[in-house]
């Protein structure tokens, strides 16, 4: 019979037959170099808490001159990193904050927009509007404002600034503060500079921590040559990928647009949750700290979509895995040589629970967790294992469902268990074989 197999990079190493007089080590070196690949699965089955802390300290309210930036892509609640706080000198009882949330896109145009700001998780500022200087109130809410007049009715003013790297310096901030002046224009970092009038009625804990959710980076679009803001997640991957302000620098002549392309159609298709309702089946919307490792930072990026990046030549691919139509060319007893290898991972590879951390905006952009099977369901996986009970965690940083993050559980439990792999040699034919491609295997020695 046949069977559908998913080439992984054992696989496709395992294409290349060692040359007569080769010496077979080399040969396997050789074959071991033809594919390099980056994937969500890496450290997939462990949660060390980061996510927690991560989405925990991404609210507060930092001060330091070593305190990293954020990339923002999709749509996330970020703390301000505080670059002054000041008393105005000739007015006493205003005090300026001024504090950047994001960095600007690669593109140079600035992030999307900032969609909400919150004093101590009260919505303060709803569609704040960008503004040249603090001196707008458009938006601001009670009991910050009741009013037009600044010290009268009206607590708090705000410049808002998207991060373009042709901004020009918050002109309310340089007419007011002697440390401020024209070049201090922040080029490329989204910040807000906010001007707050002491009313003991209206500042009842005093000054307030400063949270805002953002519409982040303006990324390049492969299908229609656009760049505008979106949360798909092939698109947010190739922009991390090519960005040389926050991202891995590599040319764009390197990455494969056909395959960010095809990625970026799977994650729009509108899969059914319970509802009834449908949603995109992947989105991208989460926090990059700069001063963390490309490799980190991209696999983070590709947890959003179960993704994995693969060098095939000289290009960059983005594989999704996902049901898909077998290669025409099969894998038989007429193009098979040598020995199958086979093997299995586990029981840390093959769990019979998983439960996935992801950031749920239900709980004020925090940490929460689902799992499955969900606690309490009839779990027919434990039941093969005997009861003997076997839990794997996963840290999803760029989903902000549940169902989502519900899914991704389901089909990285189902995959796990799912765990035979056979490593075999196969004449040149293979060659036209690529990383990912389905291939039937029809041969006597598994049965298959």
């Amino acid at each position: 019979m046949s069977k559908g197999t998913l080439l992984d990079v054992i696989t496709v190493a395992a294409l290349f037959v060692p040359l007569p007089g080769v010496n077979v080590f080399l040969a396997a070196a050789i074959r071991a170099s033809i594919v390099v690949a980056t994937s969500y699965a890496k450290g997939r089955l462990s949660r060390s808490g980061d996510l927690e802390a991560q989405a925990a300290g991404a609210s507060l309210n930092i001060m330091s001159n070593e305190a990293s930036i954020p990339v923002v892509y999709g749509q996330a609640r970020v703390g301000l990193v505080l670059a002054d706080v000041q008393q105005d000198p000739s007015q006493v009882k205003t005090i300026a904050v001024v504090g950047a949330l994001c960095l600007g896109s690669g593109g140079g145009a600035g992030i999307d927009s900032v969609q909400k700001v919150y004093f101590d998780d009260v919505l303060a500022i709803d569609a704040p509007t960008p503004l040249a200087g603090a001196t707008q109130d458009a938006g601001v809410q009670s009991p910050w404002k009741t009013g037009v007049a600044y010290g009268t009715d009206l607590w708090c003013m705000y410049g808002l600034h998207l991060g373009a790297d042709a901004q020009t310096n918050d002109t309310e901030l340089d007419s007011r503060f002697a440390n401020w002046s024209t070049t201090d224009d922040a080029r490329g970092v989204c910040y807000i500079a906010l001007l707050m009038y002491y009313n003991e009625a209206v500042w009842t804990t005093g000054r307030p921590n400063v949270t805002a959710l953002v519409k982040g980076q303006k990324v390049y679009d492969t299908r229609d040559l656009s760049t505008v803001w979106s949360d798909n997640p092939a698109l947010c991957i190739r922009d991390f990928m090519v960005s040389v302000k926050y991202g891995m620098g590599i040319p764009t002549a390197q990455i494969n647009a056909a395959s960010i392309s095809a990625a970026a159609n799977y994650c729009d298709v509108l899969v059914d949750i319970p509802g009834p309702a449908t949603q995109k089946r992947y989105t991208c919307n989460g926090i990059l700290d700069p001063a963390d490792s490309p490799q980190n930072n991209l696999q983070r990026l590709l947890s959003s979509c179960r993704g994995e990046i693969v060098r095939i030549g000289s290009e960059y691919h983005l594989k999704i895995r996902q049901v898909t139509t077998a290669e025409t060319f099969e894998l038989t007893t007429q193009n098979i040589v040598g020995d199958f290898e086979f093997f299995r991972g586990g029981i840390q590879e093959a769990p019979n629970r998983i439960t996935a951390t992801f950031i749920d905006p239900a709980q004020k952009y925090q940490a929460n967790d689902v799992s499955f099977p969900a606690a309490g369901d009839a779990n027919a996986y434990l039941t093969e294992d005997n009861s003997y009970s076997s839990q794997a965690f996963i840290e999803l940083p760029f989903t902000n469902d549940l169902y989502r993050a519900a899914q991704t559980s389901q089909v990285l439990l189902m995959e796990g268990r799912a765990d035979i792999g056979v490593a075999l040699t196969a004449n040149r034919e293979a060659l036209k074989l690529a990383y990912g491609d389905v291939v039937k295997v029809t041969h006597p020695t598994p049965g298959w």
